[in-house]
């Protein structure tokens, strides 16, 4: 079972300082701070800089981390040797597709004194996708992300509402990060300007078993933490599970009631992971 409560997770371009300082009053549950795609060739250099300074801060709550250019980048080393210098709660990678990726990309940032850093992984490629349950076993990959933009482009596929091409991946992905304990996050919507879509999205992805939604505009951080959150009709049922699962046990029942519905020891998980992290959003909002 995953213990990360990360609901919306917000990229930023590494390059922009202003964006990285306002992240820290944000309702968001992480950053990834992007050291690829978002910053020109030209900018690197000055965007490790800028990250750097801005990490060095109290971020709260909130998870940082680093998105590094891919294993082929000249930039590459750089951006590793610099996660090792400010200790981000995880290192993102790019386009690891094959257990081999995966051991090079590890055997860098650990020879550069990063082997106690956690490790999210990008699947945006046809080839991590069909390797996802072994990628996932690594004891380091914590976190799972889909990069759903990437990934339609390799698989040729028209957008649908539905995203039907995409729930064959999904649902490997989201196996494999339930069979090894990890975080699981869908990819980006990409239409900023759409809010009843975006409340949509983060609706099927969660129906889908996603744990919470990559975003690319902070308008989008309420929604996602509204979709992915804790209802209050849901940790009500927790606690009656809870309570009527208790009351079966003194009798010494396997089974019990609620409201009707039929419950075992798989739903008292359910119920504890629910009121965990609803114990977790209670002590942030006291903070």
């Amino acid at each position: 079972m995953s213990s990360l409560l990360l609901r919306s997770v917000l990229y930023m371009p590494a390059i922009n300082e202003r964006a990285l300082t306002k992240a820290r009053t944000l309702d968001v549950d992480a950053i990834i701070a992007d050291l690829e795609d978002g910053v020109a060739v030209s900018k690197k250099e000055e965007a490790r800089f800028i990250v750097a300074n801005a990490f060095s801060k109290d971020y709260g709550h909130r998870f940082k981390v680093l998105r590094v250019n891919g294993l082929s980048s000249p930039y590459t080393d750089e951006d590793l040797q610099l996660a090792t210098k400010i200790n981000p709660d995880a290192v993102l990678f790019t386009k690891i597709d094959s257990i081999e990726l995966l051991k090079a990309a590890l055997d860098r940032l650990d020879g550069l004194g990063g082997s106690a850093l956690p490790i999210w992984l990008m699947v945006e490629t046809p080839f991590s996708v069909l390797n996802i349950e072994k990628l996932a076993q690594n004891k380091r990959v914590t976190c799972l992300v889909m990069g759903t933009n990437d990934l339609g482009y390799a698989l040729r596929s028209k957008y649908t509402v539905s995203r039907k091409q995409f729930l064959y991946s999904f649902s490997r992905v989201i196996l494999a990060a339930r069979a090894n304990g990890q975080t699981v996050l869908d990819g980006v919507y990409p239409n900023i300007g759409d809010k009843e879509g975006f409340v949509y999205f983060c609706k099927q992805g969660r129906e889908l078993g996603f744990d919470g939604v990559t975003l690319i505009h902070p308008s989008q951080i309420a929604s996602a933490n509204l979709e992915y959150g804790i209802s209050l009709q849901e940790v009500e049922w927790a606690r009656k599970v809870n309570l009527a699962w208790d009351e079966a046990r003194k009798k010494g029942l396997g089974v019990a009631t609620v409201d009707g519905w039929f419950i075992e020891n798989l739903h008292v998980d359910e119920a504890k992971r629910i009121l965990e992290l609803n114990d977790t959003l209670n002590e942030r909002s006291h903070i």
